[in-house]
Formats: C-alpha cells, sequence, structure tokens
C-alpha cells in the first residue's frame, strides 16, 4: 500500500505544500519521506534568507542598501538576479512582481510547477490591484487571471509564469511557446488557453 506525507510551510509570503507520495507505510519509508521533505523545506529557508525583500536581514536587502558599492553575493543570490535580469530582458522588460476555484489537477514526476495569479496579494489601497506589474506601463498586469508553468525547476517555472501574467494572453502564451514551456494560461472571463503538449 502507497504512503503519503504531506508538509506545508509559508516561506516568502505564499504557501508551499510538499508532499511525497507512492513510498511504502513502514517506518523506514517514512522516515526517509521525511528526511525528503526536510531537505526541501531548507531549500525554501536558504531562497528565503537570501531572497526575501520582505525580510530586513535577507542578503537582497542588504545588498539593495549598499546601492554603488561593490559587494560579494552568494551564488544562489548572483545566479537568481542574473535570471531575473536574462528573463527581463528576454520578456521586453514587461514584467515586475512586486511581491480560486481549481481549474486543473496535474500530475507531474520530475517537472516543477508554479502559478501566478491575480487573486494573491491584493492591494488594500487600489480594488483590482495585485502584486504583479506591467513593468512597461506601471499598471497592474490585468489581461489574465492566472498563468501555470511546467518547467525543469521552480525558478524558471515561477519566472516565466510572473512573465506571461504580465505580458498577457497573447505576449504571454507566444513568450511561453518560444521557450518550450507546457502551461495554461486563464483570463478575467475564465477563458483558458492551454500552451505545449497536452496537459
Amino acid at each position: 500500500m502507497s504512503g503519503i506525507y504531506v508538509h506545508t510551510i509559508a516561506p516568502m509570503g505564499t504557501i508551499v505544500t510538499i508532499q511525497v507520495v507512492g513510498h511504502d507505510e513502514t517506518e523506514e519509508a517514512c522516515d526517509g519521506a521525511r528526511r525528503r521533505v526536510s531537505r526541501a523545506a531548507a531549500w525554501f529557508e536558504a531562497i528565503e534568507k537570501a531572497c526575501s525583500r520582505f525580510d530586513p536581514s535577507s542578503e537582497l536587502r542588504q545588498l539593495c542598501a549598499k546601492v554603488a558599492t561593490t559587494v560579494a553575493a552568494s551564488p544562489m543570490l548572483f545566479e537568481t538576479i542574473r535570471f531575473a535580469l536574462k528573463l527581463a530582458e528576454d520578456s521586453d522588460g514587461a514584467f515586475d512582481a512586486r511581491g480560486d476555484g481549481l481549474i486543473e489537477t496535474l500530475r507531474v514526476s520530475d517537472t516543477a510547477v508554479c502559478t501566478s495569479g491575480d487573486y494573491e496579494r491584493r492591494s488594500p489601497n487600489e480594488p483590482g490591484a495585485h502584486h504583479i506589474m506591467d513593468a512597461r506601463s506601471g499598471d497592474t498586469a490585468s489581461r489574465l487571471a492566472s498563468v501555470t508553468v511546467m518547467a525543469p525547476s521552480a525558478m524558471v517555472a515561477d519566472a516565466c509564469a510572473t512573465a506571461a501574467f504580465a505580458l498577457g494572453p497573447d505576449e504571454g502564451a507566444r513568450f511561453l511557446e518560444r521557450h518550450g514551456l507546457r502551461g495554461i494560461l486563464v483570463t478575467p472571463s475564465r477563458e483558458r488557453i492551454d500552451i505545449g503538449a497536452a496537459i
């Protein structure tokens, strides 16, 4: 009989649920699942310590406080910034990530899945405004309700979902196709656009 081990954490202002499925229900197998989940949770904690824009003690916040000063950056932060700059260049600088119904259930293996949506991190001061901005206009990106992307890594899936969201339905779909990624784009009127191989 296969077991399921689930662990939920709340890093970077979002909810992350890690689920290990298909292991035996022996104590040894359960311990192995817990160890794997602990390693994954530790990775999220390391990312938050390096890259959080909310924590004043994070490496990113410390770096931002030293503008025009040469500062050594950890490999994690360096690669994250380099990736973000490349993505901004490739998407014409369209996205600036400032910080509810079930549409699809995915069963994946060795694949990262990330979703960017307009239903989280709403602005308390502006009705309809949320955390994903179209940096070209400076306005809240509003032509999509959500974008889900499947990619080899979570960093690629997350960044490309945000970029496609900011670009909008047509440009966002072309952006994902250009990079050979699978995805689901959903408009505010619930129109669904599937990208790549069958989801």
